[in-house]
């Protein structure tokens, strides 16, 4: 099973916070960068289904992305983003070499982290084993999924507006575990249009 974890295109929220809220529109480029997204996406993966948080950026994101491939969007409110960020998320890592960490998690962020990890079992059990899943959400929430993949706690990563993600459960001759094909890749859009 082939999963590819896919952030929204730009919001109105990422370049005017003052005027507008967490629930905000895409922009005009984050419009551009979906529809870049969706002729990819058609050209280079065979995705067999589509899932999207309910807020209106990552939603309009799939539902532009879906009309290039003749797909329907499966709403799932369980990948919204997270909204404790003053609370506390990842922890520190120990040091460069011992990815363990002391910090506590805020009570919040496990509990978004338990959240997400419920989701992608549930999201991904389902499927078939050739499946391609495809689901559009947000940073954070992008973030955890990959956390759990990987298996630490204490990776950061930055995911730039429409960057594509892509891991593989049970590989062919790698046995019952997760191969991440890439990170944050952005062939997909001109430079010009990027933003994070």
């Amino acid at each position: 099973m082939q999963l590819l974890l896919a952030r929204h295109g730009q919001s109105q929220w990422q370049v005017d916070r003052e005027n507008a809220d967490g629930d905000s529109q895409l922009t005009e480029l984050g419009i551009r960068q979906a529809h870049y997204l969706g002729a990819y996406l058609r050209q280079q993966e065979q995705v067999s289904v589509i899932y999207a948080s309910d807020l209106i950026r990552a939603r309009t994101t799939a539902e532009i992305i879906a009309s290039y491939l003749e797909l329907p969007v499966q709403i799932e409110p369980s990948l919204r983003e997270y909204t404790g960020w003053n609370e506390g998320w990842a922890p520190e890592p120990r040091s460069m070499w011992d990815p363990a960490h002391d910090t506590e998690l805020s009570p919040s962020y496990q509990q978004f982290c338990r959240r997400l990890n419920v989701t992608l079992q549930k999201l991904l059990s389902d499927q078939p084993e050739a499946a391609t899943v495809l689901l559009v959400a947000h940073g954070g929430s992008i973030g955890v999924m990959l956390r759990t993949i990987i298996g630490t706690a204490t990776l950061r990563l930055w995911t730039w507006n429409t960057a594509l993600h892509k891991a593989e459960w049970n590989r062919p001759g790698w046995g019952a575990t997760w191969v991440l094909h890439y990170l944050n890749r952005l062939e997909h859009l001109p430079y010009s249009l990027r933003s994070a």
